[in-house]
């Protein structure tokens, strides 16, 4: 039984129906911490008070156990509490924090291996020294861009499902899942260096899309699980 939902739901309806913590705590006989607690996701209501608690949110008990009348609705509510808050701080940081790296990754490319010439290089696009000018139809910083916008996606699926695992989930899958996050954010620096530089043993879409189809793969089965 997933707490954090269960709470998530609590509060949800507690606040829909206009009641304070300490009001609905007057209301089934508990105090106000003890509400606080449940919302927080760090226990659950005692048996004994699960039928006074569904009656004063006007929900049912096996709603309350569920964390939502259905999974889907589930996961629609427990959206814009103070942990999501906590995550989208945390998504901005990494989303910050990809653009600043990138930024130096190009520059990096551009402007020490290939104007010093620390080796030699035949580049598909461009004038042969600098990739990102002249023809290169990636020219600028939509590499960059690209690469934090994929970067800011993986990470915001990977909390939100993160959030959706049982507590007794099946661990080996959650590493793979983990494993396969760690393609989507490597993808792209690989993708970019094979793509610059002419390697023929190698097509570089290839490692852009396979990580990034095995990652939709594993999103579409949680979604479907979460469905039923």
């Amino acid at each position: 039984m997933n707490t954090v939902l269960v709470g998530s739901y609590i509060s949800n309806l507690r606040k829909k129906r206009g009641l304070t913590q300490a009001k609905l705590g007057e209301i089934i006989g508990v105090s106000d911490k003890a509400i606080s607690k449940w919302e927080n996701g760090d226990g659950l209501p005692d048996v004994a008070i699960l039928q006074s608690l569904a009656v004063a949110l006007n929900t049912s008990v096996d709603s309350i156990l569920n964390g939502g009348p259905i999974k889907v609705r589930r996961l629609l509510m427990s959206l814009g509490n103070d942990e999501d808050i906590r995550y989208f701080k945390q998504g901005i940081i990494a989303v910050v924090s990809a653009l600043i790296a990138s930024l130096s990754i190009k520059n990096l490319v551009s402007y020490v291996i290939l104007k010093d010439s620390i080796i030699n290089m035949t580049f598909e696009y461009g004038d042969g020294l600098y990739p990102y000018e002249g023809s290169n139809p990636f020219s600028g910083y939509s590499i960059p861009f690209i690469i934090v916008l994929l970067m800011g996606f993986s990470y915001f699926v990977y909390v939100y499902f993160r959030k959706m695992l049982p507590d007794n989930g099946d661990i080996k899958h959650f590493r793979f899942f983990e494993s396969v996050m760690v393609c989507i954010w490597l993808a792209p620096l690989i993708y970019i260096f094979f793509y610059e530089v002419r390697i023929d043993f190698i097509d570089p879409r290839l490692i852009f899309f396979i990580p990034t189809l095995i990652f939709i793969l594993i999103v579409t089965l949680q979604v479907r699980k979460l469905m039923k």
